[in-house]
């Protein structure tokens, strides 16, 4: 290598030999193509994230004993759609599961109802923007449903 690079502080060159060895490197496309669901397993990651934090504000224990992010990054990857299906992710239990893992599923279910409907709305020419308004009203009404669901839940347990 010392034949290659000539090193003087800052300054790092290269000798006529490293040239022609960098120049002669055969770059490998199949390297630098990036995952086309990226964004999209992104977008389902960070709100993966939040469901965990508001989880662990809950429970008032630290976020990546309720969930590492491993585990939301396989989560993301994956997209379980049932109970089996989020306890089969390795490193998923059921304490995990106690704690966050309806939230889990029910995060994952939106994300792909809205990101189909994204999808189909692309092929039609319609907006985004337009839907998402609609989805996302949806969305807030369903989560108001649940968490009601979830006081008469507790309510009723207390009650007996």
């Amino acid at each position: 290598i010392s034949k290659l690079i000539i090193e003087n502080h800052d300054l790092v060159s290269l000798t006529e030999k490293g040239i022609e060895n960098f120049v002669s490197i055969k770059i490998q496309p199949e390297l630098f193509q990036q995952n086309p669901e990226y964004e999209e397993e992104l977008k389902l990651f960070n709100l993966l994230r939040q469901s965990r934090k508001e989880a662990a504000d809950r429970f008032n224990q630290p976020q990546n004993l309720i969930c590492p992010d491993e585990i939301l990054r396989l989560i993301a990857k994956q997209k379980p759609d049932s109970y089996s299906g989020l306890l089969k992710i390795k490193g998923f239990n059921q304490r995990m599961f106690n704690k966050a893992g309806d939230n889990f599923l029910n995060i994952v279910k939106e994300h792909s109802t809205l990101a189909s409907l994204n999808e189909g709305l692309k092929k039609k020419n319609i907006p985004e923007n337009t839907a998402k308004k609609n989805i996302r009203s949806r969305i807030f009404h369903r989560l108001r449903i649940y968490r009601k669901q979830l006081y008469l839940l507790k309510l009723k347990h207390l009650l007996k």
